[in-house]
């Protein structure tokens, strides 16, 4: 019987970082490395361009991502730089992992754009509505 395949933290990294920059704006979603030096790489940059017909439509949201060590077999720590108003981003912009249903149920196959995209949906999704802060950054 054939086990699982365990594809070594920096290869997955390093494919994630190929598609990002491939497809840059996938979605309204854009994903890079904050420091191309960063061996380990371990902090991301994110855009999320705001779903149109929503509550964040016309607004750029800044976010930044850690993959600790443990990175894909834990869920990154994602944050908003730009203030937002969502169930799911505490005070401080972080981003509850609890309540957003792909990380919820983290797999080790899952990636940081799955993520992204799981925010921008609840985005267009149960908060579309939701009226948002002023222009500022956290």
């Amino acid at each position: 019987m054939a086990g699982k395949v365990v594809v070594p933290r920096n290869f997955k990294l390093i494919d994630e970082l190929e598609k990002a920059e491939k497809d840059p704006t996938s979605a309204g979603i854009s994903l890079g490395l904050e420091d191309y030096n960063d061996i380990f790489m371990h902090n991301w940059n994110a855009t999320i361009f705001g779903p149109m017909g929503t509550a964040f439509e016309n607004r750029i949201y800044s976010l930044k991502i850690h993959c600790d060590k443990n990175y894909p077999n834990k869920a990154p720590i994602i944050s908003f730089i730009t203030k937002v108003s969502m169930d799911s981003v505490n005070s401080r912009g972080q981003v509850d992992i609890d309540k957003i249903p792909v990380m919820q149920n983290w797999k080790s196959d899952l990636s940081m754009m799955d993520c992204l995209m799981g925010i921008r949906q609840e985005m267009v999704g149960k908060e579309r509505k939701t009226r948002q802060p002023p222009e500022s950054n956290y």
